[in-house]
């Protein structure tokens, strides 16, 4: 996953499609003998490391349904670095809460030793867990396209089932198009406190400048997630979705 930021609030994303498969464990093991474990709490999900190596200099975690597309909604992330991620390194875990309780996820970290925090990852762990406990939206919440399929709008703030943690930029929406069965395009920005969003004609500008080459008219759909602090670790976290529709690049 190759994550490049445009400005302080604009991210463009190039997303591998996570394939989730029906492990029979919550723990997996991978290359340089890290391991990772998905331990259900009353919080939540804790993810627990054997290891972290000294070097690392970014985690970013991705936490989904299990074997749901990602497209649903109930996704959620969290790109760790600096002062969080020294915070992690001495213990070894992190908790996500904002999970359904009883639920089962797929858990897919990316350890970076890199020094410019590229998330082509050095070593990448994957688990299974089931959430223990967990705070999600607790009013129906729809995200709408508008002005011709060039901006969306969400029905209304959420409000979680616990008192919840805001960072700065309250949301973060994104665009994902899927411009082959293997490899999406996604294309994001946090705002402050806002219910609506306009990504064109931005959106293509900035794919220009950036010299991506595929065109075409590709199917893609707009998710909004709330930015939420939990431990001094910040989770973008799935809250509505669009309809899918389609786009000409």
């Amino acid at each position: 996953m190759n994550i490049k930021t445009l400005s302080t609030t604009l991210l463009l994303v190039l997303v591998i499609l996570f394939l989730h498969t029906g492990c029979v464990t919550n723990q997996s093991t991978v290359e340089n003998r890290i391991e990772i474990a998905a331990e259900t709490t009353p919080d939540g999900i804790r993810l627990a490391f054997n290891e972290i190596p000294s070097d690392t200099t970014r985690i970013f975690v991705y936490i989904s349904l299990l074997n749901d597309k990602p497209i649903d909604g109930s996704q959620m992330f969290a790109d760790i670095r600096d002062s969080a991620l020294e915070q992690v390194k001495k213990s070894r875990t992190i908790t996500c809460p904002f999970v359904q309780e009883g639920s089962e996820y797929s858990i897919i970290a990316f350890i970076s030793t890199s020094k410019d925090y590229s998330v082509d990852s050095d070593i990448t762990v994957n688990a299974t867990g089931i959430a223990g406990g967990g705070i999600r939206p607790t009013n129906t919440l729809s995200l709408y396209l508008i002005d011709k399929n060039t901006g969306v709008e969400l029905s209304d703030n959420p409000v979680f089932s616990e008192d919840v943690t805001y960072d700065g930029q309250k949301y973060m929406y994104k665009v994902t198009i899927d411009i082959a069965a293997d490899r999406s395009i996604g294309y994001g920005e946090g705002v402050i406190d806002a219910l609506s969003w306009h990504f064109m004609p931005s959106m293509k500008e900035d794919f220009v400048k950036e010299g991506f080459q595929d065109k075409g008219t590709f199917p893609a759909f707009v998710t909004v997630f709330s930015n939420l602090v939990y431990e001094d670790i910040t989770w973008s976290v799935g809250i509505a979705q669009t309809e899918e529709f389609m786009i000409s690049l």
